[in-house]
């Protein structure tokens, strides 16, 4: 089966396609080493149900190693392959994609398949060989599996092995076979259930359809589509025509006649139940038949829609409901010659500017906008899965096709999901993880049982891969896959399964793990996953610890943690032994689950840990690396509340390592005396506990001691505490008023002038706000006071300037002390404290020039959209964009082009500001944008010049990468780079950044454009990767598409509640495409009546 091809030996040739022979695409090398060419012969043959053009094609060994490059049927279902001269007997020809010429059908995620034929000059590949080949894998013998399926059929066994066009019962037979298998589209193994009911009913399609319509175990939709199809192929099968072309022609006009009546009963709400309806029908599909050239359409596909609404709208007095169930109904005149309807024909997916019927209008019907938008063309996943219609490189193409199965289920399009991962999904890794992906997105829509449906199925797909590969060899990501699959099923409580997933690991750690052994590297690397995920799970848990499940999940990724922590041996170096290190990574990641178990509050847990750490510290060869982290533990043996447990264990520490101070002992006596000022803080003496927090440490600086009455910053952009200190430890305590008097005392440190005269000496002069001034404010905030909060950030400013104001000349650094202030304004609500800053920064700003100008006015764009100020941010933005002019053009040198476009997109270094502008223009762009519309997700009121907004940034990104009014865009400057890494890596965060602000046609350009396939393909990734994560709504999963941009929902989420939509403030837009047509009356309703692109009858 295709799902356990040897994909790596395809690397290079599943690049190779051809229309006939890609014969540049093979190896002339021998894989013996000789010198001598390999021997090959040419492999002709043809896809056919009829002819099936543009399907992929190649040659496959019995084992499933692919043997040949891939090859594309022409539009006559033709292609050629170079095989090799010797072939195995079971070698068999496999073929998927393409549509067929003459039907209609899609074949893409439908695999057809034929052994090889010995003697044959030409092999065919049709739906028929593909049920000889499935009895044919399991009875061991083409031969007889064709005999067999003859015989059932009753149908010459060569005959049923060849093309269908030769014999009009083959051609037949394969027609109804497909019509089957399209509609059993989205189910595993069709082929085999389509075989299976054949042999139930004695070779009767129509008996098969309605026992495969009765069947329970397939999805509804698939058994109504099966039971809609039994008619017909009862009609079909008895038919007697003149030949094959008769045939297919006849299926075509019954495709087209249920098509055209489907429309009408499920669109138009009018029943067709007998003549003159029916007959008329009947004369109109006949009519389309023509007009399409004789081109049939699938009866429940996007063409035969496309074309009904077309005829509606052209030929609106001849065609309507009332005309059509009229005695006196004709065909119009000039129907039958209507090119227009042959170009629908070939349509697969609905034209959104086609108009809908009269009566066809989607109002405010939830249900009929969600299905039309995803049923057309401006779906983001069906634009996804377009840019890959020519890639057959499953590496690349598997983690798209995930992310859009999991789009599809979040957005509440289940089926849809089911049908991309049953076909589109291939490599067994990456269909465990869309499956545990799409799990996750039923879980979040509360649709609980679907989910772990899918996680029950992403750990047997799993399972497979591990029967493959041994346990022995497990690798880290399998560590990490396993984990966060065992995770999904703990948040549902469901801990039997969730300890079952982890059967493989626990195998491994029995086998690899061991104290007293030096760990390998694969099993250090699992243990590192181990514990990364168990970290990510309690952070999660932090962030959210009221919602649902994630407590549960994080215990279950501390417990796989543990074992695997506890497995680690010796260090594999004999060196770490001489350094006293000898149990340095379980020494380490002993400590760090220790901090986990304590921040979770599991007590067990922080027991043990503290127990090994002691073992560990006693270890011989190991004081030093339970040194390192003997810091670490302060947490453990403080949740333990066994504070004078820890002194003693630092004093052993001291007395293991002989007459005099151990240096690793520094710290940890500091955090011993952290804990004692908190206890007198708790006991009431809140001043005897700032004193012993000040004097914690040997001649401490200002920063440090503010820390130690504080806590520990994680970085200069995050007002996160990393760990608490004296006054976040009170807070933990419930002790505000005392946490409140220790940040008072850190407040006079920051506000003092021997604090200033440690951090103003010229070099990094903003460290006096972001070690002092924001840590203190944060600090207030965190005590619940907010005004003095604010205050304190205000008396820092002053002192900014008060000390800056003198400097002869005006400097980054300043500038930089200024941006810090007004983000620490934004991030305590203080909206004007915030712009006064912000205002500094942009007069400050006004000296700069080149890359500390663009700099100054991208991130003063970002102040301003963080105060909500998105006018003044775009023209922040431009200036920005002026300024970039100064740093490079075209004809600069190499440094200055590299410079200039990485400020394009990620920013860059500058010369005093201590650090890097972390953002490029473009990103900037892109993040005004979505900063209004996380306020419309958040039910904020949003002015409609705001609203505007939103595109005008996105516009203005392109632009920047495009070069407008004759300025050079990143483009320009790229391309004038000399060499070719520099360019592809530059190309890359542009493509990046262009789908950051939805600048997906450009991007797309970019990646065309690429000759190297490989290097293509992962930018088409990239553009694919953000269409499937296109969210108007961000944060909230009762809505996500707006089309017209104005606030408005184009629909919900079919999973969401009246009043989970009330709650959100989110109503339904009444005029989708904004133009000024009500969506009641509307049949563009996706197609503004302005744009010249919709269609106009």
């Amino acid at each position: 089966m295709f799902s356990v091809i040897h994909r790596r030996h395809l690397l290079v040739s599943l690049l190779c396609i051809s229309a006939l022979a890609a014969s540049g695409c093979f190896s002339s090398g021998s894989s013996s080493g000789s010198d001598a060419p390999a021997q090959s012969n040419g492999l002709e043959g043809l896809v056919t149900d009829p002819p099936i053009a543009g399907a992929a094609v190649w040659l496959e060994a019995t084992d499933g190693e692919v043997l040949t490059n891939i090859a594309r049927t022409d539009e006559r279902g033709r292609f050629e392959l170079e095989a090799p001269a010797s072939l195995d007997s079971g070698a068999r020809l496999v073929a998927t994609g393409g549509v067929d010429t003459r039907t209609g059908h899609s074949f893409q995620g439908v695999m057809l398949g034929a052994g090889v034929r010995d003697g044959q000059s030409r092999q065919v590949v049709t739906p028929l060989t593909r049920l000889v080949d499935v009895r044919a894998q399991s009875a061991g013998a083409q031969s007889a599996a064709a005999e067999y399926m003859g015989q059932l059929l009753d149908l010459d066994p060569d005959a049923l092995l060849g093309d269908p066009a030769a014999a009009t019962d083959v051609q037949r037979a394969s027609l109804l076979v497909t019509e089957l298998v399209m509609a059993m589209q989205g189910v595993a193994d069709p082929f085999e259930r389509l075989a299976d009911a054949l042999e139930g009913t004695g070779g009767n399609f129509a008996n098969a359809a309605s026992a495969l319509g009765t069947d329970s175990s397939l999805p509804g939709s698939v058994r109504d589509r099966l039971l809609a199809l039994e008619g017909r192929l009862a009609h079909l099968q008895d038919l007697q025509v003149a030949d094959a072309d008769a045939m297919i022609g006849a299926l075509n006009r019954a495709n087209l006649e249920a098509g055209l009546t489907g429309y009408l009963e499920r669109q138009l709400g009018v029943p067709v139940n007998g003549d003159p309806l029916a007959g008329n029908l009947e004369e109109l599909a006949h009519a389309v038949w023509q007009a399409s050239g004789r081109r049939g359409m699938p009866a429940d596909g996007p063409a035969i829609v496309n074309v009904a609404r077309y005829l509606f709208q052209q030929y609106d007095d001849a065609i309507s409901s009332e005309a059509l169930a009229d005695d006196g109904f004709s065909v119009p005149q000039g129907l039958r010659d209507d090119a227009q309807v042959s170009a629908l024909a070939a349509t697969q997916v609905i034209d959104h500017t086609l108009p809908l019927a009269p009566d066809e209008t989607l109002g405010m019907d939830n249900a009929a906008r969600a299905a039309y938008f995803f049923g057309s063309d401006l779906s983001p996943y069906y634009r996804a899965a377009r840019l890959f219609d020519a890639v057959f490189d499953d590496a690349t193409t598997d983690p798209v096709f995930a992310r859009i199965a999991r789009g599809q289920a979040a957005a509440g399009r289940v089926e849809e999901a089911s049908l991309t991962l049953e076909t589109r999904i291939f490599q067994p890794a990456e269909r465990a993880e869309a499956r545990r992906l799409v799990g996750e997105a039923l879980f979040r829509n509360g649709d609980t049982g679907a989910a772990l449906e899918q996680w029950r199925q992403s750990r047997a797909i799993y399972q497979g891969i591990l029967d493959r590969k041994g346990v022995t060899n497990l690798e880290a990501e399998d560590a990490r896959f396993l984990a966060r699959l065992s995770g999904n099923f703990g948040e549902t409580g469901k801990t039997d399964e969730a300890e079952r997933t982890l059967e493989a690991v626990r195998t491994f750690i029995d086998i690899e793990g061991g104290r007293n052994q030096p760990y390998s590297d694969a099993y250090r690397s699992i243990a590192l996953a181990g514990y990364d995920n168990a970290r990510l799970a309690v952070e999660q848990f932090q962030a959210a610890p009221g919602e649902s499940g994630r407590r549960a999940r994080a215990e279950s990724a501390m417990a796989l943690a543990q074992e695997l922590i506890w497995g680690i041996g010796t260090e594999p170096n004999p060196i770490f032994a001489r350094i006293e290190r000898v149990y340095s990574t379980r020494t380490q990641h002993v400590a760090q689950y220790g901090e986990l178990a304590a921040r979770l509050g599991l007590n067990t847990e922080a027991q043990r840990s503290a127990t090994e750490f002691e073992s560990l510290l006693e270890t011989s060869d190991n004081l030093d690396a339970a040194g390192l982290f003997l810091t670490n533990m302060a947490a453990v043996y403080d949740f333990l509340d066994r504070v004078e447990d820890y002194a003693a264990l630092v004093d052993r520490g001291d007395a293991l390592d002989g007459p005099g101070d151990w240096s690793r002992a520094a710290s940890p006596r500091a955090e011993i005396r952290l804990l004692e000022a908190r206890a007198l803080a708790l006991e009431g003496d809140v001043d005897a506990a700032i004193d012993e927090a000040l004097d914690a440490r040997a001649d401490p600086d200002g920063a440090a001691r503010i820390r130690d009455l504080t806590f520990n910053l994680i970085s200069r952009e995050s007002l996160q505490p990393q760990s608490p200190r004296l006054a976040l430890s009170l807070v933990d305590a419930g002790q505000l008023a005392a946490a409140r008097q220790v940040t008072e005392a850190a407040a006079g440190i920051a506000l003092s002038d021997a604090f200033a005269d440690e951090q103003f000496d010229g070099s990094n002069d903003w460290q006096y706000v972001y070690l002092g001034c924001r840590r203190v404010a944060f600090m207030f905030e965190l005590a619940e006071a907010p005004d003095r909060a604010v205050a304190h950030l205000r008396s820092c400013a002053d002192a900014v300037a008060s000390r800056m104001a003198s400097a002869p000349v005006v400097t980054a650094d300043r500038a930089e002390a200024t941006r810090l202030l007004a983000a620490g304004h934004l991030f305590l609500g203080d909206v004007s404290g915030a712009r006064d800053r912000a205002q500094e920064f942009a007069t400050i700003g006004e000296a700069f020039t080149g890359v500390e100008r663009v700099a100054n006015r991208g991130q003063l764009a970002q102040l301003q959209s963080g105060a909500g100020d998105y006018a003044d941010a775009l023209r922040s933005l431009d200036a920005a964009a002026d300024a970039m002019t100064q740093i490079a053009t075209p004809g600069s040198d190499e440094q200055a082009l590299l410079q200039a476009s990485r400020w394009f997109t990620r920013g860059g270094s500058t010369t005093a500001r201590g650090s890097a502008a972390n953002d490029g223009l473009v990103i900037i762009h892109a993040q005004v944008a979505d900063a209004v519309r996380e306020r419309v997700a958040a039910g904020a009121q949003v002015s409609a010049n705001d609203l505007e907004r939103v595109q005008a940034a996105r516009d203005k990104g392109v632009e920047l990468v495009e070069g407008a009014n004759g300025s050079s865009g990143a483009l320009a400057l790229i391309e004038a780079l000399p060499n070719q890494d520099d360019r592809d890596l530059e190309i890359r965060e542009i493509v990046s950044a262009l789908a950051q602000v939805r600048g997906f046609d450009v991007a797309k350009r970019l990646a065309g454009a690429e000759d190297r396939s490989s290097e293509r393909n992962r930018l088409l990734r990239t553009v694919a990767e953000s269409l499937t994560e296109l969210d108007d709504y961000p944060g909230t999963a009762i809505a996500r598409f707006d089309f017209d941009g104005d606030g408005q929902a184009d629909f919900f989420n079919p999973r969401s509640s009246e009043s989970e939509r009330l709650t959100a403030g989110i109503a339904m837009d009444s005029d989708i495409d904004g133009d000024a047509i009500p969506d009641s009356d509307d049949l563009t309703p996706y197609c503004p009546a302005s744009r010249a692109t919709c269609w106009q009858p």
